[in-house]
């Protein structure tokens, strides 16, 4: 029996979350194959200041990795597959983290990090298990805008 490559399985997961939401018309949807042969989704949001997505997955069904980039940022949200074990327990399925990060960007739950100078030295999403997220002090955050209003 042929498993199905992870790539259709994400595929899947992003497709039926944008039309769930209703985001197919605010969002841009492309599709790359890197020299590696794994595929890349591109979600470029039509909104004014919000945050494009890149997801790119690479393994095989019985172990994968799925790198979300979320703005620009060069550092991705790595969630492993089929179960995340990348996160403290309990351990969530790859596509429920992968959506719960959909939900935060679509919502505009992203922010750039600046430092001192006024410089951007990352950007995250925050981290719902806490009470302000991944990275400590929120005071020199700025925030993206949301996909849609309804998002």
């Amino acid at each position: 029996m042929n498993a199905r490559p992870p790539s259709e399985r994400v595929r899947e997961v992003v497709a039926g979350f944008l039309e769930a939401n209703d985001l197919l018309p605010m969002v841009d949807v492309g599709y790359e194959r890197a020299a590696d042969g794994n595929e890349a989704i591109l979600l470029k949001p039509r909104a004014d200041g919000a945050a494009d997505v890149v997801v790119r997955t690479a393994g095989h069904a019985d172990s994968y990795v799925v790198y979300v980039f979320v703005a620009g940022e060069a550092r991705p949200i790595e969630i492993a597959g089929p179960i995340n074990e990348n996160t403290d327990p309990p351990f969530r399925s790859a596509d429920e983290d992968l959506l719960e990060v959909l939900h935060l960007v679509a919502r505009g739950e992203v922010f750039d990090e600046i430092d001192e100078a006024g410089h951007v030295t990352g950007t995250d999403v925050p981290d719902p298990r806490t009470a302000t997220g991944s990275v400590e002090g929120p005071e020199r955050r700025r925030w993206y805008e949301p996909w849609a209003s309804t998002a």
